[in-house]
């Protein structure tokens, strides 16, 4: 089995050439990382959402692994401005063998569960599905909610639910 390294040089034919020009780390807000190569410009991994917007089959593609419970990452090159899908990596979560039984035990102590992840909702409902948390199709996204909007959401949550939440500045 090829590596990305592996596929990158075999596209490139010159691995010895490849000089870094400029990267950017990955970061928790932009979902992605990238590397400028001084012969071949710039190249994103991260997520696919985040990445460059995709249609067609790509998006099909994407959807699909992420309703199968994939965690989905998109290789794109930046060309004329533009970034350009090139290669979708899925990587599998492994759930631990007792999860269900931890959920199992919450759910019979009348607990209501809910799920915080910053990883994509789809893939998240999925795994959620696996494990047996009811509501599991009841998410919410807040990758497009600012600071204020997401703790009115959470806040409003906790108001329902009878949980307070306390921080540094209360």
């Amino acid at each position: 089995m090829k590596t990305v390294i592996g596929y990158l040089k075999e596209y490139f034919n010159k691995p010895k050439d490849i000089k870094v020009k400029g990267f950017d780390n990955f970061d928790s807000d932009k979902k992605y990382s990238a590397v400028e190569f001084e012969k071949f410009g710039k190249f994103y991994i991260g997520a696919p959402e985040f990445v460059c917007a995709l249609n067609g089959d790509s998006e099909t593609v994407v959807k699909t692994y992420q309703q199968e419970g994939f965690r989905v990452l998109l290789i794109a090159q930046e060309i004329n401005n533009k970034k350009e899908p090139l290669a979708i990596i899925t990587l599998e979560d492994n759930i631990k063998p007792t999860a269900k039984q931890t959920i199992d035990y919450f759910k019979k102590n009348k607990v209501d569960l809910r799920v915080v992840s910053g990883d994509n909702p789809i893939t998240v409902a999925h795994i959620a599905k696996v494990v047996g948390i009811e509501g599991y199709e009841n998410f919410v996204s807040a990758h497009n909610l600012t600071d204020e909007e997401l703790l009115a959401v959470i806040s409003e949550g906790c108001d329902k639910l009878g949980v307070k939440l306390v921080n540094d500045e209360n």
